[in-house]
């Protein structure tokens, strides 16, 4: 008998006459109302750079079909020529950080939108500077180019089958896609989304 068979008799005659009592617990958070932005630092002594986070909730859930065109969005910001202008004047016209990142984080009720930064500890009182910068500004008021929109669809796609590249990339998407109860072929059909997707 093998190890495995073995263990598996152990644990059911320990384990195996127990049932649950009780409903299943709520684990979805409920949704919230919007927050203003807000920032986070977290203080090492001994670091010698300083972590800045710049998040606020979104009323977008990863349901949602404006999703697609948001993914669009931030890529076209940190992927193309906007993002180099905003790296540009933020870190070397003016010094105020070493790296930026932005990111989504879309749940079933609730969703994220952040916006973190490296910088030194004597530059983090110029978070207000930092985030009201005009190039995040300019996708409020202009649209993109035709060129930064495509590719933008260009990365995101290519994306989709570099995530199926190993058995353990395919299993880990689809049992994700399982627990969170999405579609198993989402992603084909976020693949159908994007290039449908145009400036307005």
């Amino acid at each position: 008998m093998s190890i495995r068979l073995q263990a598996r008799q152990v644990v059911e005659q320990a384990f195996g006459g127990w049932t649950a009592q009780a409903p299943n617990p709520r684990w979805n958070i409920l949704p919230c109302r919007r927050t203003r932005p807000a920032s986070c630092m977290c203080r090492i002594p001994s670091s010698v750079q300083t972590a800045l986070k710049l998040a606020q909730t979104i009323s977008v859930t990863r349901d949602d079909q404006a999703r697609y065109a948001l993914y669009l969005a931030m890529k076209c910001w940190a992927a193309v020529s906007m993002h180099r202008a905003y790296i540009r004047d933020l870190r070397d016209q003016r010094g105020l950080v070493y790296t930026v990142d932005t990111r989504f984080t879309l749940g079933k009720h609730r969703s994220t939108y952040a916006v973190s930064f490296g910088s030194d500890p004597d530059k983090v009182c110029c978070r207000e500077r930092i985030g009201g910068a005009k190039n995040l500004k300019q996708m409020q008021q202009e649209p993109v180019s035709e060129e930064d929109l495509k590719r933008a669809k260009g990365i995101l796609l290519r994306h989709i089958p570099l995530g199926e590249s190993s058995y353990e990339q395919i299993g880990g998407q689809l049992l994700t896609l399982s627990i969170e109860d999405r579609p198993l072929d989402a992603l084909t059909i976020a693949g159908q989304h994007y290039p449908a997707t145009e400036c307005v």
